[in-house]
């Protein structure tokens, strides 16, 4: 069987879209509030090990450590991630209530980077995305994502999601090519750069048992994912020759 020369995973370069440079720049932010960092705003990891500690006992499959930070960026462990994965489900995601920040915002941690949640920038990101690649209906996930230096989320699959299908995920990076979104394409690996400003397509669960993580070596990462509902391709080519038409680029991955 040949392999389909598309790739599992369409990343576009938003920089040069003023809306989307707009809109992300007021979707994606810091922690307003050092309480929420750490002494001296700094992110201080070795609190949430300790926390973990205290809420997972010796399970320590995937708490933050340079281990698995180091991993993120490399072929998978395939059990293993299998078996992070299985913790996090059985916990429901592991998110640790933080607290709100001096703006309001609720903000937690999944113990390897952080979440955030507001409904007016959630149903913001809706409308933008879906104005941006031509869809109507959606879910979305509850929280932003914020990932420090230095954080990361481990390799996964999403098997166990409820919602399988394609996801959309609005990424920022403050500085590009120093963070990553690492997959597998036919058992290859694949670490792809993130712009500053960027938006990823891809599918997992229900079978498909695609291989990915995040990894922030050396800058802030921010995203959000959307799962559309109205979403009318069923290959991935389909969705790439469309999506090049309406934005007028190319994929760079």
């Amino acid at each position: 069987m040949q392999e389909d020369p598309t790739p599992a995973v369409l990343t576009f370069d938003l920089q040069q879209h003023p809306r989307a440079v707009q809109v992300m720049d007021h979707l994606f932010r810091l922690p307003a509030g050092r309480d929420l960092c750490g002494k001296n705003g700094q992110i201080d990891w070795e609190f949430f090990s300790r926390r973990g500690k205290e809420i997972f006992g010796k399970r320590m499959l995937f708490f933050h450590s340079q281990t698995q930070f180091e991993a993120s960026l490399k072929l998978p462990d395939k059990p293993f991630a299998d078996a992070c994965e299985a913790e996090r489900n059985a916990q429901k995601g592991c998110i640790l209530p933080l607290g709100k920040d001096d703006t309001g915002v609720e903000w937690g941690t999944n113990l390897s980077h952080f979440t955030y949640k507001s409904q007016e920038l959630s149903e913001l990101a809706v409308q933008f995305a879906g104005n941006l690649l031509g869809f109507h209906r959606c879910n979305t996930q509850n929280h932003f994502f914020y990932y420090p230096p230095g954080a990361y989320r481990e390799w996964h699959t999403n098997e166990g999601s409820p919602q399988p299908g394609w996801r959309i995920y609005l990424v920022k990076a403050a500085e590009a090519g120093k963070s990553y979104f690492s997959y597998l394409n036919h058992e290859r690996l694949v670490n792809s750069p993130d712009g500053h400003y960027s938006v990823r397509i891809f599918r997992f669960g229900g079978g498909t048992n695609f291989y990915h993580s995040v990894t922030s070596v050396d800058t802030d990462r921010f995203s959000y994912g959307i799962r559309p509902n109205d979403w009318p391709f069923e290959t991935m080519d389909e969705a790439r020759h469309f999506l090049e038409d309406r934005l007028g680029l190319k994929t760079l991955s």
